[in-house]
């Protein structure tokens, strides 16, 4: 079985494996598992004597438990933030991924979004990784690590005349317009957001 852009958060079990309870072969690639609990391998559980799990570009977080039952194999590029999934891959990291709440930051199913300064950030391998996110957002350069691509509003300063242009930022493709011409001032790009933008109270209360 194989699982790309996905998050699995908040479940719970009563004996094991609060997100992935298996025991067959598990490809993750670009997976978050998060804020699941359960009395073992909160966030992955692999029955003994079952298959492999292999993790690339994936998060595992899951601090009402531990993260794994068991070591698993890694393609590179991982969060383990407990280490219980003994990762020992290329790029692999044992840190907090310092993600937001489960909340809808786009697309049509929930995602965690990334807190500016997490390590997962621009972290991960583009090999193998999808040209996406979960969201369906491009994958910009180096792709980050888990479900969700972080990315943030562009600026630009200019000193131009009244009038509008497209450019690019990063490769990805944006637009602006302005007036009073002449005068030094910022610009944000349309073509990118602020993924957690919607879930400050002034944006939006309910958040």
């Amino acid at each position: 079985m194989s699982l790309t852009n996905v998050t699995l958060s908040g479940n719970i079990a009563t004996g094991s494996g609060g997100g992935i309870w298996t025991s067959q072969n598990v490809t993750a690639t670009n997976v978050t598992v998060a804020f699941n609990d359960a009395s073992s391998g909160a966030g992955i559980f692999t029955q003994g004597g079952g298959g492999t799990i292999s993790l690339r570009n994936s998060v595992l977080h899951n601090p009402a438990g531990v993260n794994a039952n068991r070591a698993m194999a890694s393609l590179g590029n991982n969060i383990d933030s407990d280490g219980t999934a003994a990762l020992t891959g290329s790029g692999d990291l044992v840190a907090d991924p310092q993600l937001a709440a489960l909340a809808n930051y786009g697309g049509i199913t929930p995602t965690h979004a990334l807190f500016a300064g997490s390590p997962a950030i621009n972290a991960g391998t583009s090999v193998g990784a999808p040209a996406t996110d979960q969201r369906g957002a491009s994958r910009l350069g180096v792709p980050d690590i888990g479900a969700f691509e972080y990315t943030v509003i562009g600026y630009e300063p200019f000193n131009y005349a009244a009038g509008s242009f497209n450019g690019a930022n990063g490769g990805s493709g944006w637009a602006a317009g302005w007036s009073n011409g002449g005068s030094s001032t910022m610009i944000a790009a349309t073509g990118l957001q602020d993924p957690l933008a919607q879930c400050r109270p002034a944006a939006q209360p309910r958040c």
